[in-house]
C-alpha cells in the first residue's frame, strides 16, 4: 500500500491536522512553465531581431573560464529559440504533463532541487564541451531538465500508457528507452545531445541509488544543531504528563506532514509511517466519540 492510500493522507485527515488541504500551493510545474513561458513573452516583445533576453541567458563554452557568467548555468534553461516555437512549446508540454506526477512523488521541495540541479549539470557539461572543442554556438532551452524530469516519471511508473504526440498510445518503459536512443545515437547538429543525456544518466543515478536532497540537508541541519547545542544546558517546561504526551504527539504529526510536504514521501522512514498510521486511528477514534 502506497502512501497515498493511507488513511493519515486523506483529504479528511489534512482537514482535521493541518485547518487545511496539505496540497494548497501552486506546485513547482506550473511556476517553472510560467516562468519560461514568461522569459519567452519577454524576448519576443522586447528582445528585438537580435533576440538580446535570450542570447544573454544562453551559455556557452567561453562562460567556463568566466566565473561572473557562471549564473548562464542555470539561465539557459530558462531561454528558448524565439525562432522555433514548438521548441518551447514541446519541453512545456513534456514538462506539464509528465512533471506533475513526479512532483507529487517527491515533493514540492525536493522536485525543484532535482529539476535545478539537472539543468545546471547540463549546462556544465555543455560549457566543457564546447571550451575544449572550440564550439562558439550557445546552448538554450529546458530539454535536459525536462528529459530528467520525464525519465524519473517513467522510472516510477514504466506500465503506465502514454500518448506520443498525442495520438500514438505507448507504456512509459518504451518512450524512455525511445529517448535513449534517439540521444546516444541521434546526429543533428543544432540539438545539445550532451545535455539531453546528462538529463538521462543523472535521474537514473537519482532513481537507482536512491538519493535524496532533502534528507541530505536534514542530516546537515541536524549536524549543525548539535554542534550549537553542545555544552549548552535546555530547560523544559514540565506539564501535565497526558497533556504532555496529546502535544507531543500532535507536534510530530505536524513535523512528519510537512516533511511529506517538502521533501516527498520516500523522505518517511518506517517508525514515521508506523506513527502517522496510529495517529490517524487515534484521532478517528475521537471524532466517533465526539460525535455519538
Amino acid at each position: 500500500m502506497g502512501i497515498y492510500d493511507r488513511s493519515y493522507y486523506s483529504d479528511e485527515s489534512e482537514q482535521a491536522w493541518t485547518g487545511g488541504p496539505l496540497w494548497n500551493q501552486r506546485m513547482v510545474v506550473t511556476n517553472l512553465v510560467l516562468i519560461n513561458v514568461a522569459f519567452f513573452l519577454l524576448n519576443f516583445l522586447f528582445g528585438g531581431r537580435e533576440s538580446v533576453i535570450t542570447d544573454g541567458m544562453a551559455v556557452r563554452g567561453a562562460d567556463l573560464v568566466q566565473p561572473w557568467k557562471w549564473w548562464h548555468f542555470i539561465s539557459y534553461a530558462f531561454a528558448h529559440d524565439p525562432n522555433n516555437i514548438t521548441h518551447i512549446l514541446f519541453n512545456m508540454f513534456s514538462l506539464w504533463f509528465l512533471g506533475r506526477p513526479v512532483e507529487m512523488h517527491y515533493g514540492r521541495n525536493e522536485f525543484l532541487r532535482i529539476y535545478m540541479v539537472a539543468a545546471v549539470l547540463g549546462g556544465i557539461v555543455f560549457a566543457l564541451r564546447a571550451y575544449f572543442s572550440g564550439i562558439n554556438g550557445p546552448c538554450m532551452g529546458a530539454s535536459g531538465a525536462v528529459i530528467c524530469t520525464t525519465m524519473l516519471f517513467v522510472f516510477l511508473n514504466p506500465k503506465a500508457t502514454l500518448m506520443l504526440y498525442g495520438v500514438i498510445p505507448m507504456p512509459a518503459w518504451a518512450l524512455g528507452g525511445l529517448i535513449v536512443l534517439m540521444n546516444f545515437f541521434g546526429n543533428q547538429e543544432d540539438i545539445a545531445y550532451d545535455v539531453h543525456i546528462v538529463g538521462i544518466v543523472f535521474a537514473a543515478v537519482y532513481f537507482y541509488s536512491g538519493m535524496n536532497f532533502g534528507r541530505w540537508l536534514q542530516v546537515l541541519n541536524l549536524a549543525r544543531l548539535k554542534r550549537r547545542l553542545a555544552g549548552t544546558s535546555l530547560k523544559l517546561h514540565d506539564p501535565d504528563k497526558e497533556t504532555e504526551t496529546l502535544e507531543r504527539e500532535a507536534q510530530e504529526a505536524d513535523r512528519i506532514l510537512q516533511k511529506i510536504y517538502e521533501q516527498g514521501q520516500d523522505s518517511l522512514t518506517a517508525k514515521e509511517k508506523r506513527f502517522m498510521e496510529k495517529y490517524s486511528a487515534k484521532k478517528r477514534k475521537e471524532r466517533d466519540m465526539n460525535q455519538r
